[in-house]
């Protein structure tokens, strides 16, 4: 039984199972930082930590495989290719690129040599590094609340195509459904249209009535797949806005409902066994993507979608929202930010190489991202050269792209169903697989007795939260939560980390943690990004993001936009306040609640790690900044 700090709200149990071994023959758990045998009680008692020693992974590989596993998610098949799609194609390849090379992957690194060398979760790491920002670690555990909100309504839509693809005709392939408009278009009505009345195709649209058909032009046309997830899944029609949301779909709320139930088990008894699981999510993506990325490239107009995913359009460099969203989207696909590879790393022995994991993780992720891209811009292209419309238009651009390409592209396929059931497979296990981890996130109990009950009532609360994203209005409130719930506020999240550690822990003192932890301390580009370049970037993207706080939009399947109510960025505004916001509560509320002399002692000890306070306390100064305390 692990028997952390319930102050460790993310510091998560590993995934597989753990090993703590000391004298080679008794079983006990692995000291929280590294100290020699000679200090360890002393430390112990002067920081409040537990002596005994924290648990490890069984192996590197268990630790890659469950950070390669919450990295790779479904912002990845999901989230990237509309963010893409919403910034022009490969326009917004060069600032991803350049926001995972300058910010994320240093940041990413930098976590998880905090993680590691600490043996922390990501409130209680901040006692060891500068106590007045543990509310960046509070910040990471009200984002994490956020995306389960919301992300686990895209898991509720993937058990709904699942169940609804057992089948011998695929229901998003048909125009003659109750919910269907007269402008759906499919093969059906290709065919048709092709042939017109009497054999002879007729400009680019043709009225006729020898089946009562109409073949409207092309810039109208909406293909079922769009429809069926707009009117039929989601249900729009019979909501009117953000301000009208409608009652709960049963249906969507049972599946939301089963989602949480896979999440309950998963976090109650599937910590131990989820190595299968891990190879599974982390192979199966890469199979079913393949196939549909070969089918893709043997349909027509196949070559424009991957042009267009390429080809960058350098006018769209000059707006800096394009790389702000680059930025949003590096870090929650990655998962920098959210305090969980921090909590994986505090497993790792305290001589890991960490270097490669970090790479290999990223390179796997950022990979991943490209060939989904890849496979839903090839669709496009078809569509595209399908409908007659230009590629950036040829679906709406909102959040469920994903839904309307992938379910087209299936139904290309010959026994389409079969390959349906398994692409739903997999998107609801990379779904459950990283929520797993957001969830464990949130649970602050440690005690395994109590975790069957804890881990129900989180799962109840985020569930009956969530119910307004099952709703017929729901989309709206998707759409809501994802712009204001963990955009801007990662960011600033993260830019607050790296200030803290390169300039008020001090770069200097975090080059000799690691080198007393690897052997030599960090090579000198990281220590330019992380003292420089990256908080420098991040800064600007952060003030640019708050300053330009606006109403989102959303794109209907016909082309239609819908404009959120005015007042809806005043509540989008405290959405990211009610997580930023913890960063100066906590900061004030530890330095008033520290046990010093003076405001100028407490203030010294607030930013100082807690191995430094005796020294404080004693000699009446803060070497590192050459203060005095009296």
């Amino acid at each position: 039984m692990d028997n952390s700090s319930p102050d460790e709200l993310v510091g998560m149990t590993p995934r597989v199972a753990v090993k703590k071994t000391i004298n080679n023959d008794e079983e006990v758990s692995m000291p929280l930082s590294h100290p020699t045998d000679g200090d360890k009680a002393e430390r112990a008692g002067s920081e409040g930590e537990p002596s005994e020693a924290r648990v490890q992974w069984n192996s590197k590989m268990e630790f890659l495989l469950s950070t390669i596993g919450f990295a790779v998610d479904l912002s990845n098949v999901f989230r990237f290719p509309n963010t893409c799609y919403s910034n022009g194609g490969g326009a917004f390849l060069i600032p991803y690129f350049c926001m995972l090379a300058l910010c994320a992957l240093p940041l990413f690194y930098m976590e998880l040599l905090l993680g590691q060398y600490n043996r922390q979760g990501c409130i209680s790491v901040w006692n060891k590094v500068c106590p007045i920002m543990k509310g960046v670690g509070v910040a990471s555990c009200v984002m994490n609340f956020y995306v389960a909100l919301f992300y686990n309504s895209v898991i509720a839509w993937s058990f709904y195509y699942l169940f609804s693809s057992f089948t011998s005709v695929l229901p998003w392939t048909r125009c003659d459904q109750t919910y269907n408009t007269e402008f759906c278009w499919n093969d059906a009505k290709q065919e048709t249209c092709l042939l017109g009345f009497n054999g002879s195709a007729i400009g680019n649209f043709t009225e006729w009535s020898g089946n009562g058909s109409i073949c409207h032009p092309d810039s109208r046309r909406v293909s079922s797949a769009s429809e069926y997830f707009d009117y039929h899944v989601l249900g729009l029609r019979e909501a009117t806005g953000f301000h009208d949301l409608g009652p709960p779909k049963w249906d969507l709320s049972l599946c939301l409902a089963l989602t949480f139930v896979c999440l309950y088990f998963s976090l109650f008894k599937g910590v131990k066994s989820m190595g299968v699981a891990v190879w599974i999510t982390a192979l199966l993506p890469y199979i079913v993507l393949s196939i549909l990325l070969v089918r893709g490239l043997m349909l027509p107009g196949a070559l424009d979608g991957i042009k267009y995913f390429i080809r960058p359009s350098f006018g769209k460099l000059l707006d800096i929202k394009v790389w702000s969203d680059a930025a949003v989207q590096i870090f929650f696909s990655l998962g920098s930010g959210f305090g969980v590879h921090l909590a994986y790393a505090s497993y790792n022995d305290f001589h890991n190489g960490i270097f490669n994991d970090c790479v290999i993780a990223t390179l796997v992720n950022s990979f991943t991202s490209l060939f989904s891209g890849f496979v839903v811009f090839t669709f496009l292209g078809y569509l595209s050269a399908k409908s007659g419309t230009p590629i950036d238009s040829v679906v709406g651009v909102n959040s469920g792209l994903v839904f309307t390409v992938y379910p087209e592209a299936l139904s290309t396929i010959p026994g389409a169903p079969f390959w349906s059931v398994l692409f739903f497979i997999m998107l609801l296990t990379l779904g459950l697989d990283s929520s797993f981890g957001a969830l464990e996130a949130l649970l602050t109990a440690s005690n395994e007795i109590l975790r069957e009950i804890t881990t129900g009532v989180a799962c109840i609360i985020i569930y009956l939260c969530a119910l307004p994203n099952v709703t017929y209005g729901g989309m709206y409130v998707y759409r809501f939560l994802e712009e204001f719930g963990a955009g801007v506020s990662i960011l600033v999240a993260v830019v607050m980390q790296c200030l803290c550690v390169s300039w008020v822990y001090g770069l200097h003192n975090f080059s000799n943690n690691v080198k007393e932890m690897l052997g030599s301390r960090p090579w000198m580009g990281w220590r330019i990004l992380w003292k420089v370049v990256t908080p420098v970037i991040l800064l600007v993207l952060s003030v640019y993001s708050l300053c330009n706080v606006k109403n989102p939009h959303m794109q209907y399947s016909n082309g239609d936009f819908y404009h959120y109510p005015s007042h809806t960025k005043y509540l989008g505004w405290l959405v990211v306040l009610s997580s930023i916001s913890f960063i100066p509560i906590f900061a004030i509320w530890t330095v008033l609640r520290m046990d010093g002399r003076s405001i100028r002692e407490k203030i010294a000890l607030s930013i100082s790690p807690s191995r430094e306070h005796d020294e404080i306390r004693e000699q009446g100064n803060v070497t590192r900044f050459g203060c005095n305390t009296g």
